[in-house]
């Protein structure tokens, strides 16, 4: 099983929630400090950091996203 962890919930998460609910049968959660605790909207699970932690001995494969500004980038190919 693999679970998509995008870190960080801000104007650029939804598109990328977009593009990852098309791969089916795959966890999607979105880890922000102003969570408190864990709930469900649709497909998508929203936690803070605790819940991953809490999940780190389960059988997942673990990928994780994090926007970083284009200023910020640098020279990426």
């Amino acid at each position: 099983m693999i679970m998509h962890v995008v870190l960080g919930d801000n104007e650029h998460t939804g598109a990328l929630i977009e593009k990852l609910t098309k791969r089916k049968f795959e966890l999607i959660t979105v880890v922000d400090a102003k969570y408190k605790g864990m709930h469900r909207r649709g497909e998508v699970v929203y936690a803070n950091i605790e819940y991953i932690k809490s999940c780190e001995d389960l059988p997942i494969e673990f990928i994780f996203y994090t926007y970083v500004c284009k200023s910020r980038r640098g020279d990426v190919v």
